[in-house]
This record gives C-alpha cells, structure tokens and sequence, in this order.
C-alpha cells in the first residue's frame, strides 16, 4: 500500500501520548479510529482506519521510537498507545512534532526526527563504538562479534569502520565474510612482467611473445596500438601507453578534487555528512563525538546550518558600517569610506577620541573611546599619588591601613608602604597557623596513622616519628613512603627470571634461565622464562622498511616504494603532495606523508609587500598609502593606524 508522507494541519487536531526515545522498538498500539488514512512505518506508527467510516481500523506504534498512525478525516482517536509510538489522532493526519532525546541505556547515533531533521542521541566515549543494530554503545569487540567477524571492518551507527582487527602470518582476511583464511598465492596464469602474489611477495612472470608488449597497468601481453592521454579520456593519473610503457597525464587535481578513472572528481564526503544532509563547516560524530569537516560552499554561496546556501551581498549601509574594509558576509570584502578630519575609524564606526579632561581624570593612563590611549600626566601635590583617593587616575592622598589586634609579620600598608605587626603572644599560636596570612592562629597539627611509620611532618613546621613497622618471621615489614609495606618475593609476583620491583622500593632478583633456548621474557612475558619464537613475515598492511623478528635476531625486509614515494612511520607507501596541488602558495605546509613541504620563495611571498596567511595563502594587506584617517584591521591578521586626512 502506498503511504502519503505530506503533513495537513486540520482545523481540530489531537495528538495522543506523543513522545520518543532514541533506539528503543515501539510496541503495537490500540485500536484505531474510523475514516480514510493510512499510518507510515519505521519512524511513523502503521495502521489504517477502514474506508466505510466504521471504527474498524487499527494502528501501530513505529519502530524505533516513532509515532503512532493517524486515524482517517473525521474518525475517532484510536484507543490505547504502544510503548512509545503514540495512540492514533482524530480528524485527519497529523503535524509534525519532533521527538526529544529522552533516551537512556547508552542509546547513541542518531535517527530522523519525523519532521525532516536529525535527533542525535549521544555519542560513544570511553573506547566503546555504537552498535549498528541496536543502537547502543558497545565494546569494539563485541560489535564485531555481533556481525561474527573476526577481522577487517564493519559500519558502526554512523558509517564509520569499526576494526575488528588481523590475521595472524600466512592468512589473509576474506572482507566479504570478515573471517581469516589462508592465503592462496597468486600464478602467473594469463600475466607477464612482476606482479603481487597475494601474500605480501611478487612474482616474476615470463616475458610476452614476438609482436607483444607487457601491459604496464594490468600486467597482460596485448599487441603494440600507442594511445595517448586524450585519445583514452585520462585527466590524471597514470595510464599504459599501449606499447609497454606509462602514460602520467594532465596535473595534480585542483584542492578538494582526487583522481577517480583518470579523471579529477570531486573528494567525496564523509558518510556522516551525506546521512545528515550536511555539505559544509564540521559537525560531531554523531557516534564517536569526533569532528567531521562537510567541505567548503563555492562562490556565491554561504554556509548555514552546515548547509551551502545562495548569498547576496550586504551593502555597508545595510550592515550600518560608517567606513574602512569589512565582510559583505558572502566572503568578499566592502571598503565602506574614510571618516572626516578629527575622527577616527574603529570598528567600522567614526570616532571622536575622548580627552582626560571629559572623563575627569588627572594622571595615568586611559582609554580614548577609539581603541587608542590618553596620557592624563603625574600627580604634583606633595603626599598625592594616582588613585591614592581611591578613584582611578585621580590624584589624592592615599590613608594608609594599621595592624590589628589579631594581625602579626609585615604586611602591605596600602600605600606602597610596608607594616610590622610584630609577633603572636598567645601561647599555641603562630602568624598564619589557621590558615590565614597575617593572622595569629593555632596550626592543627597531624598525628600517627595506624600504618604510619618512621619520621612525618606534622604539617606545622614540626615533626613526629612514628616508630618502626613490627615484622614476624612470616612477614618482613618495612618503612615505605611513610607507611608500613610488606615486600613481594619472585614467587608471589610469578617471576623466575630478571630484576623487579618488590613494591616497596626494594629490587627482587629472581635469576637466570636455565632451559635450552631460552631467555628471559622469550615467551612474550616479562621476567618468565620462554623460548621466543622469530616472526616469519611484515606485521599485515607493512609494504615498506624492516620489521624486527621480535627475538633480536636480523630484520625482516617489508618492501620498497616507488622513486616518487616516502615510507611513513606505519610502513605504508606515500606519495608526497605538492604546493600547487594543494592551492598554496607561500609558508611551510604538510606534504600528506608526514613531513613538509617549502612553498613559495623560500616560504615568503612572491611580492615581499604580501602577508603570508596560515592557510599558505598570499594576501595584500591595506596600508596607509591608499587610505587616510583609519585605524583597524588590514585584512590580512594586522593592524594599521593611518593619520588623518588632509583637506579636501
């Protein structure tokens, strides 16, 4: 049956026992009213009132947390409510109403609020990933049991993978089942020149016969037909020239764009952007909480709401600007005018500095109003200081405080002077011993725990010992970090070999091994001893460097990159990005493979005049020679202050 989805707001509306919670399945709902409609499903309750008007129809409660289904126009509501879904209205379909995030028990995610929005649930933290299903916070290795894989990646809630880890040496993991399996090496069956086995290594396959080439892309003999990049439709990448070798064609793909087919196309987004309909700005994980960027808006377009939307340029009188540079708010830039003789221009407003005069004030230093600053002078009667009066930049005679009764040391007299307010005479009482300075208290002093031991402070400048720890020939007590410690031995830690820690500062020596072959620590646990077994092959996903054996012995070769590629510290291949495939144009930026890169001359601008902006853009600033009577931004992260114009 088709469902109508569009939302009439009727003159009498009642909306019965509407509320959701995220992830929670709905249970099925009472009886619904009479008329004609039809309820929706997933997050719409089901159900529909029969056609002749009598009160044979029922409805539903939605999965999921959703609504209850509406009864047809004039019928009555239908009785009872599921779990969460609400009872069915009266009067014909109902109006959108959005449901609130009410959810407990780790719900996380998010679903579709019925009115064409999101309802975020929460995210995940403390290492734990949102069950696809279930929609709740689970451990990574429980999801992954779940889905019964046991390597490779699934989807969490929001479409990102989930690891589910490796396969030991010899296997490799089959992603359609996500289950280990041995690796099957490759043959050279229909191949020619060296390709991957499979498993990590290559093959040497035999050459192709009189009158054929080896394809350098797919690795096949096909006779000699010379192509070119643009007889074959390739933009980028690298394609076989038909005759043994390898085409690269066009550039690198503008910024935001990747070779896809040798042909440039936009990056995708992120599967969190495109499932919530966002475009541009960041956004939260819905699962992880983790920051997603949604992309750039092109010209003419802003980004609201992490949506792009058509912009139309303000006017400086529409944004009430009086002069100098600012935003049209659709990322170009408005010069709203020079402000008359005797102003200036702060904040995109004209302004009149203020004098120290207008403000009252006779020394020190203040505001102008105009983002500058007044110097109002000295104080010059004898015993007046700035401010002594108690009113800032006011010159007046400062009074200057007394000890007393319960004050004691030297202390500030206000003044810039100093007093001496002697010592305590109570009997107990030191200056500061409550707690506060400069006056006389008694210190609370500490006393001997049940397990302290051996000299403490007693947290007033004195100290108390509270004696040895008592030992019996079962156990040997001593005095650790102020308490009483009982040592470990070898045998109560489960170690046979090497130096630990006894846990009370001590050092256990627990011998050496005496077994053929092995070491301390072979087995992989630390201070037992165990033979150590060499690893045969690159831990999975290594292409280049060594890797050790993990028994001491020679390094296991992992593979090399190419002439134009880097080998990253996770023994991946990289290709290295370059300054005009990424759009800059001056500083040092990254170079996608863990290094950096010079852009530029030298890292400078090509015109000296230009600033070199955080992004690796160039950017000319504004400058006193093209403008009079400014002060504020430059445009480009600067500040210029600019006299005032001269007569017109």
């Amino acid at each position: 049956m088709s469902r109508d989805r569009k939302l009439v707001v009727f003159p009498i509306l009642v909306v019965a026992g509407l509320f959701a919670a995220c992830g929670t399945p709905g249970h099925e709902g009472g009886t619904g009213g009479s008329g004609q409609g039809a309820g929706g499903s997933d997050f719409d309750g089901g159900g529909a009132a029969a056609a002749d008007g009598s009160a044979a129809g029922s409805g539903a409660a939605g999965a999921d947390g959703g609504r209850g289904g509406a009864s047809g126009g004039g019928g009555s509501a239908g009785a009872g409510a599921g779990l969460i879904g609400s009872a069915g209205s009266s009067g014909g379909p109902s109006t959108c109403v959005p449901p609130t995030s009410s959810a407990s028990g780790g719900a996380c995610g998010s679903i579709p609020d019925n009115c064409g929005g999101t309802l975020l649930c929460g995210a995940c933290t403390g290492g734990k990933v949102c069950d696809p299903k279930q929609r709740i916070c689970v451990d990574r290795m429980t999801a992954c049991g779940a889905a019964n894989a046991s390597c490779g990646s699934l989807a969490d809630a929001c479409g990102g993978a989930i690891d589910c880890g490796g396969c030991q040496a010899g296997q490799v993991c089959n992603g359609a089942m996500r289950q280990c399996q041995d690796c099957v090496k490759k043959t050279c069956e229909g191949k020619c020149g060296t390709i991957s086995d499979g498993c990590g290594g290559t093959l040497d396959c035999p050459g192709c016969a009189d009158g054929m080439v080896c394809d350098t892309i797919n690795k096949t003999c096909t006779p000699c037909a010379t192509t070119t990049c643009d007889a074959a439709g390739a933009a980028c990448g690298a394609i076989s020239n038909g005759c043994g070798m390898t085409l690269t064609c066009g550039a690198a793909c503008a910024s935001g764009q990747t070779c896809l087919g040798n042909v440039c196309r936009p990056v995708p987004p992120p599967a969190e952007c495109t499932r919530r309909g966002k475009n541009c700005g960041t956004i939260s994980n819905a699962c992880t909480g983790a920051s997603v960027n949604c992309g750039t808006c092109p010209m003419g377009e802003i980004c609201i709401d992490n949506v792009c939307k058509s912009c139309v340029p303000k006017t400086c009188a529409e944004l009430e600007l009086g002069c100098g540079p600012a935003s049209d708010g659709c990322g170009g830039t408005l010069m709203c005018g020079a402000c008359p003789s005797e102003t200036l221009c702060y904040n995109n407003k004209c302004c009149r500095p203020t004098t120290c005069a207008a403000q009252g004030k006779n020394c020190g230093t203040i505001g102008d109003g105009c983002g500058g600053t007044l110097d109002c002078g000295t104080c010059q009667s004898a015993g007046e200081t700035c401010g002594g009066s108690g009113t800032a930049n006011v010159c007046g005679v400062c009074t200057p405080r007394t000890c007393g009764p319960t004050n004691c040391g030297s202390m500030s007299d206000g003044c810039g002077g100093q007093l001496d307010c002697g010592t305590c005479q109570t009997a107990g009482e030191t200056c500061g011993g409550s707690g506060t300075a400069n006056v006389c208290g008694v210190c609370p002093k500490r006393s001997c725990a049940a397990d302290s031991c051996g000299v403490i402070s007693d947290g007033c400048g004195g100290t108390l010992d509270c004696g040895m720890c008592a030992g019996s020939d079962a156990a040997v007590t001593v005095c650790y970090q102020e308490k009483c410690c009982v040592p470990q031995t070898c045998d109560s830690l489960g170690k046979n070999c090497g130096d630990v820690g006894d846990g009370c500062g001590g050092t256990l020596h627990c011998g050496s091994c005496t077994g053929t072959g092995e070491t301390c620590g072979g087995s992989g646990t630390a201070n037992i001893c165990g033979v150590c077994t060499p690893r045969a092959s690159c831990p999975a996903g290594w292409s280049c460097g060594t890797s050790p054996d993990g028994c001491g012995g020679p390094a296991i070769a992992c593979g090399t990159c190419d002439a134009t590629q880097v080998c990253k510290t996770d023994h991946t291949c990289c290709t290295k990005t370059t300054c005009q495939a990424g759009g800059k144009s001056c500083g040092v930026v990254p170079d996608g493979c863990g290094g950096s890169i010079v852009c530029g001359n030298a890292g400078a601008c090509a015109d000296p005049s230009d600033v070199c902006l955080p992004n690796g853009t160039c950017c000319t600033p504004l400058t006193c020679m093209t403008t009079c009577s400014y002060s504020g931004p430059d445009g480009c992260g600067g500040v210029i202050s600019c006299p005032p114009c001269g007569p017109r």
